[in-house]
C-alpha cells in the first residue's frame, strides 16, 4: 500500500462485515422462521394428540 492509502479492515468472524441494520434484519428473519416452525410444531402436536384420543376411542369399541 502506498502512503495515504486506507485499507479495509480485516473481517473477524461471521458478523464482522455486517452493519447493525443487516444484523437486526437477519435476527428478525430468524425470529420469524423459529416462530413459524413452532406454530407448525404446535399444530402437528395437537393433531397427534387428537388422533391418539380417537384411536383409544376406537379400541374401546373393539
Amino acid at each position: 500500500m502506498a502512503a495515504g492509502d486506507t485499507g479495509a479492515p480485516k473481517s473477524r468472524g461471521h458478523l464482522a462485515g455486517k452493519d447493525q441494520f443487516t444484523r437486526r434484519e437477519e435476527a428478525n428473519e430468524n425470529y420469524y422462521v423459529r416462530k413459524h416452525e413452532q406454530e407448525k410444531y404446535d399444530d402437528l402436536h395437537a393433531k397427534m394428540k387428537e388422533s391418539q384420543k380417537h384411536m383409544k376411542e376406537l379400541e374401546k369399541h373393539m
